[in-house]
């Protein structure tokens, strides 16, 4: 028997055979070229690439060259081993960020900053969050980096909002009841309001809001909507006393107006500055903090103080307002302070001040469990003397949620009915208490230091943290809507938080932590919309400066626009799509044949009441004083499909189209009810002729100065330019005709504009989150009602009125509500 195996080719009667056994120094001296070829081909590979390179295409970004951070992790060490051999140089980085700060103090270049803006305390925040603008003498957040639209309208309906207002400023008057009361008569209409000295709120315990007129002006030159307080009296009498002080809240944007018109009714006269501010509180706040403006009227006993940019006001809306401030706030108990917080110590060795203590702190435990802000008495005003905001966040970011509703006890009922006697006793209406304390405020960097040192356990609460000074604040709830026909009830309500000087940022950081969402100017005005109020009307001096703010911007932006991709406005017949004309479109509409008719908007709750059950009813005013030539605001829905746009049309539709819309809905046909014809552009060929004839002028003007040129070359031996064009004034010129023929800045006519009658415009529209349909915010001329009526009458349904944007000729049906 053989011993070799067969295998291969000798298994099969083939030549090749293979031994039982190799001698191994052999094989590996066979095997050497070939590990050694291995090597060479993986120290000199024949494609070379970078670590980078390797990765796939969409992973890869050109910062990659030069910065390793941007790869993969297990990437990073070979990427840098080959920039290294490579021989690029190595970047030299500063150790630290204070390097890297031009600033030496970098407080006072925040100061230098705020010269033309003012920042607000929670400038710094916002400013890494937020897009900023600057609006009303102020840097304001206009809404947030991250896409949060959606969101903030979830916090608005079911969480909580959280917006720094503090660009209102408050106004501070001290006089006599009488007095101020006579004086705001002539500044105030009862028709519209309440009185500003009305015996509600004369307590203290609810804040008011009414509208500002000039000097006996009312319904006409509305200066805007403002809110006031009165000091309670601090004395356990009668509410009647000589000398009172009341706070009025006032937007920035006509400030200086309301400041100017008090001031004239009253006869003020400047007399300087009640306080001086150091430089040390200046950087403290890391706020331009402006000396407090003083006016007086000695004969008549009052004055006035412009408490501007002294007060942090911050808005909370949504159900869970109350939840997030109930976790907030912490009242201050009854301990002796440190010397630093001798104004505690003051205002509870009082009478009143031990009584008000006790009295705010049992009301705050006892609606500590409230579901949602609407739950409490309308309008009420609660003060608290609260601990320090900065210990009594949450080591992480949380949602605070009220308790569950077993837990609610009688004692929460009772709240719920009436108001404290002492709501609104509070220091914080005491300007050198501010004043002091935020002289003893303690830095957050003193404070962390100390924490540092006296902590036993890491998070928990040392035992210096109870000496800190007490913070006063002024609450002002809000109800919301308050009438379920109109908008959701409820949406809307909240608080308003009034914080002293200096804690503005470390109050906003603990409500943030507590789970309030931050919005900005972006979410106030999708709110005012959900609730169907306008921030701004047409006839009031904020809504005039943005309408023609606006109507310049995008007349501007229009006209940019080559000619091919302008929209064509005289083929739409529309004559202003950039600006509500309602002046004109009053006049049209009036019954008086004057040239000075001037509009205003009707806030007489009464008239409004009867003209909506007028639209329900689809029956004729009846009354005999009755105003007219003015506007009356007005919230429409979309009946169905369709949208709605800032200056659209609201027109009066004939009968033919209700009834054709009625067939249509039988059809469930979702066209547009009635679409307007393309009209033809009159001023077409005199444009073309216009512009022929202007790029013949130029050029005439032009060989004009090439002649001169040449002649002067002739006589002279130096180089001789071609002078340049005196042709500003006739560009200049020639643009303007251009566009007054493209869009006319006077049209002849807003009425009759289109085939459908023009009664209003929409000032405001959006999708709205409540009602899922387009919603819309507008106003429409009163003495178009009646015909209004009249036509929806016959159609023997509701009054509806039709819609039509300015880039589109469709119309669509729309229903009226009417904003009591």
């Amino acid at each position: 028997m053989t011993t070799e195996k067969l295998e291969y080719d000798a298994a099969i009667g083939g030549t090749v055979e293979l031994p039982d056994s190799i001698q191994t120094y052999k094989y590996v001296g066979d095997r050497v070229a070939e590990i050694q070829t291995m090597f060479d081909a993986i120290d000199n590979p024949n494609q070379t690439k970078l670590v980078f390179q390797a990765l796939p295409r969409h992973m890869r970004r050109r910062a990659m060259s030069h910065c390793p951070k941007r790869l993969p992790r297990k990437y990073r060490h070979a990427h840098v081993s080959q920039m290294r051999k490579s021989g690029v140089p190595s970047k030299t980085k500063r150790p630290s960020r204070k390097y890297r700060r031009k600033p030496n103090n970098l407080l006072k270049e925040y100061v230098r900053r705020q010269r033309k803006n003012i920042w607000m305390e929670t400038h710094i925040w916002h400013a890494k969050r937020f897009h900023m603008i600057n609006r009303w003498g102020y840097r304001l957040a206009e809404f947030s980096c991250d896409k949060t639209f959606r969101s903030s309208f979830r916090a608005s309906a079911k969480y909580c909002l959280l917006q720094d207002m503090s660009h209102i400023g408050c106004i501070e008057i001290v006089g006599n009841v009488e007095t101020i009361s006579n004086g705001f008569e002539r500044l105030t209409s009862r028709r519209c309001n309440r009185a500003i000295a009305a015996k509600m709120y004369l307590s203290g315990k609810r804040h008011g809001s009414v509208n500002l007129f000039k000097i006996d002006s009312y319904p006409m030159d509305v200066l805007g909507n403002v809110t006031f307080i009165w000091k309670p009296v601090e004395s356990t009498g009668e509410v009647d006393d000589d000398r009172r002080t009341l706070w009025i809240f006032v937007h920035a944007s006509f400030y200086e107006d309301v400041v100017n018109e008090i001031s004239s009714v009253f006869d003020l006269t400047e007399v300087g500055y009640e306080l001086e501010k150091s430089d040390k509180m200046v950087a403290d706040s890391m706020k331009i903090r402006q000396n407090i403006n003083l006016r007086k009227n000695e004969a008549l006993n009052i004055e006035l103080k412009e408490l501007k940019n002294q007060l942090n006001y911050f808005r909370l809306t949504g159900p869970l307002s109350q939840a997030v401030l109930s976790n907030a706030f912490k009242c201050k108990t009854n301990v002796t302070s440190s010397s630093n917080a001798s104004w505690f110590d003051n205002f509870l060795s009082t009478e009143i001040g031990a009584l008000a203590h006790n009295s705010q702190m049992n009301y705050w435990s006892g609606i500590h469990n409230v579901n949602s802000p609407s739950e409490l008495c309308p309008n009420m005003v609660l003060t608290l003397n609260i601990e320090d905001p900065r210990i009594n966040r949450p080591k992480k970011r949380t949602q605070a949620i009220p308790a569950n509703e077993s837990q609610i006890t009688k004692r929460f009922n009772d709240c719920t009915l009436e108001i404290p006697e002492f709501s609104s006793v509070s220091q914080i209406w005491d300007h050198n208490v501010r004043d002091l304390i935020l002289k003893s405020k303690m830095s957050t960097h003193e404070l962390c230091t100390k924490r540092n040192e006296e902590a036993l356990v890491p998070g928990e609460r040392c035992s210096f943290e109870d000496s800190l000074q007490a913070i006063p604040v002024l609450l002002m709830q809000r109800p919301g809507c308050l009438d379920s026909k109109f908008k959701r009830l409820g949406y809307g309500c909240g608080w308003d938080v009034i914080v002293p000087a200096g804690y503005g940022i470390s109050t906003w950081m603990c409500l943030i932590m507590w789970g309030a969402r931050a919005g900005g100017l972006r979410e106030s005005e999708t709110v005012s919309r959900e609730s169907g109020f306008d921030e701004f009307e047409p006839d009031t001096l904020t809504g005039i400066r943005n309408s023609e703010d606006k109507y310049h911007e995008l007349r501007e932006r229009y006209f940019k626009l080559p000619q091919n991709k302008r929209p064509n406005y005289n083929k739409l017949s529309i004559n202003s799509p950039f600006k509500c004309l309602w002046s004109q479109l009053v006049k049209e509409w009036s019954t008086q044949n004057s040239d000075d008719v001037q509009f205003y908007v009707l806030r007489d709750p009464i008239h409004l009441q009867m003209i909506q059950k007028s639209i329900d009813s689809c029956s004729p005013i009846k009354s005999i004083d009755f105003p007219t030539d003015c506007l009356i605001p007005v919230t429409l829905t979309m009946d169905s499909r369709g949208t709605l746009e800032n200056n659209s049309h609201i027109c009066l539709p004939k009968p033919i189209d209700l009834k054709r819309d009625s067939r249509k809905k039988r059809n469930f046909d979702k066209e547009p009810v009635f679409e307007e014809a393309l009209q033809v552009d009159k001023n077409e060929n005199e444009r073309k002729l216009l512009r022929t004839n202007h790029i013949k002028l130029l050029k005439r003007l032009r060989r004009r100065r090439v002649r001169v040129k040449r002649r002067k070359q002739e006589t002279s031996e130096k180089r001789v330019l071609i002078a340049k064009p005196a042709t500003a004034k006739l560009i200049r010129d020639q643009m303007n005709k251009m566009r007054e023929l493209w869009l006319p800045e006077n049209p002849t006519t807003v009425r009759n504009q289109c085939s459908r009658e023009v009664i209003g415009f929409v000032t405001f529209s959006n999708f709205s989150f409540i009602e899922a349909k387009v919603t819309g915010i507008g106003y429409i001329a009163l003495n178009s009602l009646e015909k209004l009526v009249k036509n929806c009458g016959k159609s023997k349904g509701n009054v509806r009125v039709m819609v039509r944007s300015t880039n589109s000729r469709q119309y669509r049906l729309a229903k009226v509500k009417v904003k009591v």
